[in-house]
């Protein structure tokens, strides 16, 4: 069972803007996250995640009908990959 998250854009207000779950990667633990704009599911395989759970690169929605493309950071990436 997937446990979704708060994932959230890198800005003063901290706003809400989408959910994420680890994903075990072909190169270890990764994300799979909710677009916030479509709510179509995509994963983060070919990205960065620190300890505090900033993402890197920019995160951009892969579907071509969607315009979403922020900085990101998971929002309690740290103890989620420690379960």
């Amino acid at each position: 069972m997937k446990r979704w998250l708060a994932l959230e854009k890198m800005t003063g207000d901290r706003q809400h803007v989408g959910e994420w779950a680890v994903l075990q990667g072909p190169r270890g633990q990764s994300a799979s996250i909710i677009c916030p704009l479509c709510g179509r599911l995509a994963a983060l395989l070919d990205h960065s995640i620190d300890r505090m759970g900033y993402v890197t690169p920019s995160v951009r929605c892969p579907y071509d009908d969607c315009s979403w493309h922020e900085n990101v950071q998971l929002i309690g990436w740290g103890d989620a990959i420690q379960e």
